[in-house]
């Protein structure tokens, strides 16, 4: 009795050193800073782009472009300027970009699925601001984002909480609208569920990963996007003007990137670690047998 005792203490003790791990899974999808698994993607202008392109389709750069990545595509390539990028590959199998697509779809599910903690009706057209109410808050917009002049939709919450926004409309930026994350919130624990389009046409900040399972984006101007970009729709994109992206990959309180080095290659697949808690509670069984063993063979000799 007492040995039951000390070990529901020791399992309780173990539970409440458990970090709440993320509920959303890019998989390899999360390699990528822009990725379309519909529709191509256009790239021209100047300014940087850090990380990873893909796109299922054709893939279009000209102007002075740098990206400070690879670059996939699945039909044609057309190159022209002096834009650069660290490669350029062609990726022939279909089922490579299905799956990127079914981590698009798998992720966004996820997102629709997590009950909000806070449902906002209507469209977000004015200065807002959203505070983190759990370590992992998930609020639900019914309408769409729409930011223009110097209009910002604040994100408020610490280092170690994590922000989950289901958009039923499109997100759009103008003027030097932005999203502005505050309080030590980082952009790699902010994913957005964008169910229309993405664009961003200003010269404002916009920081998160923007999933957009059957949307596209057009991102243009002078803005920055701090995260990535994942569009499952089969309508073209673009990254013009001097618009940077600066790659951040949403992670929550887990790295979804299991090979860094080929974007979409899952033939390496990261092996999650055993939980801690479950390799205590295994330690204290055998511990539990063990000594269950030693009273039997002590009544046995007596």
């Amino acid at each position: 009795m007492i040995i039951n005792k000390r070990l529901l203490i020791l399992i309780l003790f173990g539970a409440s050193s458990i970090t709440l791990a993320s509920p959303i899974s890019l998989g390899n999808a999360g390699n990528f800073a822009a990725l379309t698994t519909g529709g191509g993607i256009t790239i021209s202008g100047s300014k940087t782009i850090t990380g990873n392109v893909g796109t299922s389709d054709d893939l279009k750069l000209s102007g002075s472009r740098t990206i400070n990545g690879d670059t996939e595509y699945a039909n044609n390539f057309s190159h022209t300027g002096t834009s650069t990028a660290s490669s350029y590959t062609q990726k022939l199998d279909s089922s490579y970009w299905n799956d990127l697509y079914s981590d698009i779809q798998d992720a966004s599910n996820a997102a629709k699925s997590i009950p909000a903690n806070e449902t906002l009706t209507g469209d977000i057209k004015k200065n807002t601001t959203l505070s983190a109410t759990e370590q992992v808050s998930v609020f639900d917009i019914s309408g769409k984002i729409d930011l223009s002049g110097s209009k910002t939709l604040t994100l408020s919450g610490s280092a170690t909480d994590e922000f989950i926004i289901n958009v039923a409309g499109d997100v759009s930026l103008s003027g030097s609208s932005a999203i502005i994350l505050t309080g030590g919130l980082t952009a790699d624990h902010v994913l957005f569920n964008v169910i229309g389009n993405f664009s961003d046409s200003g010269s404002g900040t916009v920081a998160g990963t923007f999933l957009l399972p059957n949307g596209s984006f057009d991102i243009s101007g002078s803005g920055v996007v701090n995260g990535s970009i994942l569009a499952g729709g089969n309508s073209k994109s673009s990254i013009t003007g001097s618009a940077t992206v600066n790659y951040v990959s949403y992670s929550g309180f887990i790295s979804d990137n299991s090979n860094p080095n080929d974007p979409g290659d899952s033939s390496n697949p990261t092996v999650p670690e055993p939980s801690s808690l479950l390799m205590m509670l295994l330690g204290l069984i055998g511990l539990k047998s063990i000594i269950r063993s030693q009273k039997a063979i002590a009544f046995s000799t007596i």
